[in-house]
């Protein structure tokens, strides 16, 4: 890669998050935290799921239920 193409990417990145906080406030007026929070989390699962795939279909009951109470103790 060279040093043009990553300067882009790293205004894109920054220019990405630097809005994002522009748009958290306006949505916090409509919505609680709370449910924002809970569909932050729901697109990246979706995004994460459309990525791996092939790995979420070798998913085991023993992966999923330890994968469960991990996610539990961090809520």
């Amino acid at each position: 890669m060279n040093r043009r193409k990553t300067e882009l990417l790293m205004a894109n990145v920054s220019l990405a998050w630097g809005s994002s906080y522009l748009l958290i406030k306006v949505v916090l007026h409509s919505i609680n935290p709370f449910n924002l929070i809970a569909l932050r989390f729901g697109i990246a699962f979706i995004c994460m799921m459309i990525l791996f795939f092939p790995h979420f279909r070798k998913l085991n009951w023993n992966t999923l239920g330890k994968g469960m109470l991990m996610g539990s103790i961090l809520f």
